[in-house]
């Protein structure tokens, strides 16, 4: 048996319980499985609302409890509260895994900047024994091609082992075509746990010559996975598929949202164990597993984990597409103890700032802005890249 932590959320500060979690196995997994039976899920869905009535305390400002149903375009106040599997029973099945775009496409991966050897991110490609971890405030890798800004996060304060967050979901603009060596892309939101977190999960925007996709990948830094190397997106969904936004898409804060989190139920360590990424269904009111990995991370960055806007090749033709504001909002980090402990929070040492080198990019020439927290009506903690 895998033990996890329940929450509750008092004061705006999370408190984490040890708890059993029954349901989840421990392989590393982006196959598609079969659908379960409408019914059976259904059931287990029924069984959480009923258990989330009997414990489940989050602060109904800001939270709701799993089991919490929204019609597609009813727009919602609130998120969906943390994963507690004590109320809100087992996770649940991916029953989309066969729109993954990589079984169509197993070579998809290849055209992403980030399988190119010489573009990846620093050390990628050194064996683990060599590596050694970036300094907290640059990213050693950036070039005119690739920048970023956000923040780093550790575990200086607390053996934090998740991270959640409610992401905007913008398919209303489109990006340039340049080449296809040049693709321009936007990983925006992206994020991955620190500690050690063996899956990075983002919005991926990337322009090609007669259209701009704008998926949700999942990149894996622990495992191989489809020939990709470390990191490098294999598994790919549309954001525009109707199936997945009648699900996994709510109106938040004025625009079409996910809320992500990727966590390990594991003790002790949390670099070297088992973690998953899921989204919240808000049609069947429960969290939904859509990628598991596990193992040590390969990350060049260690076991730090980030919350950032990354962009490849945005100005290869000198000037800075338009884009509209993207948020990552209610970022939530998971606390091991029961003493405590915060959201994503500005003033202690588990952050920091990203600012690389100021190369003549889009974010550092104040063509775009980068806000954190962003600008209201958005809740703190978050962050927002806009035009001016």
């Amino acid at each position: 048996m895998v033990r996890s932590r329940q929450f509750r959320i008092i004061g705006g500060r999370v408190i984490a319980v040890m708890s059993a979690l029954v349901g989840l196995g421990a392989c590393s997994t982006d196959s598609p499985t079969s659908t379960p039976p409408r019914i059976a899920r259904e059931s287990a869905v029924s069984a959480a609302v009923a258990k989330s009535t009997a414990g489940t305390s989050a602060d109904t400002t800001v939270f709701f409890p799993v089991g919490t149903r929204i019609p597609y375009g009813q727009p919602t106040t609130r998120v969906p509260a943390p994963y507690n599997s004590a109320t809100d029973g087992p996770l649940l099945q991916n029953d989309l895994a066969y729109k993954n775009l990589a079984l169509k496409n197993p070579n998809l991966y290849k055209f992403f900047p980030r399988a190119i050897p010489d573009r990846r991110p620093w050390g990628m490609t050194q064996p683990a024994a060599a590596r050694s971890g970036p300094s907290p405030w640059a990213l050693p890798f950036l070039t005119p091609d690739h920048t970023t800004d956000g923040w780093w996060l550790y575990q200086n304060t607390a053996a934090w082992y998740g991270i959640q967050s409610t992401q905007d979901v913008r398919t209303d603009f489109t990006l340039p075509y340049y080449s296809i060596d040049t693709l321009v892309q936007l990983y925006s939101p992206t994020m991955n746990a620190p500690g050690g977190g063996c899956i990075e999960v983002a919005i991926a925007h990337t322009g090609w010559s007669t259209r701009t996709d704008h998926n949700l990948v999942f990149a894996d830094w622990c495992n191989h996975h489809s020939g990709a190397g470390y990191g490098v997106p294999s598994v790919f969904y549309d954001l525009k598929d109707s199936a997945f936004t009648a699900n996994y898409v709510a109106i938040y804060n004025g625009e079409p949202t996910i809320t992500v989190n990727i966590v390990t139920p594991s003790t002790g360590s949390t670099n070297g164990q088992t973690w998953y990424a899921t989204l919240y269904n808000y049609q069947l009111g429960g969290w939904v597993t859509f990628y598991t990995s596990g193992g040590y991370t390969q990350s060049p960055y260690g076991t730090y984990g980030w919350t950032m806007f990354e962009d490849y090749n945005l100005m290869s033709n000198a000037t800075c597409p338009t884009i509209p504001t993207i948020r990552s909002q209610i970022i939530l980090m998971y606390d091991p103890s029961t003493g405590g402990g915060d959201f994503f929070n500005y003033l202690t040492s588990d952050i920091a700032r990203m600012n690389g080198t100021n190369f003549n990019d889009c974010l550092y020439n104040s063509y775009y802005n980068f806000h954190s927290p962003a600008p209201s009506p958005a809740l703190v903690p978050s962050w927002s890249v806009s035009n001016p």
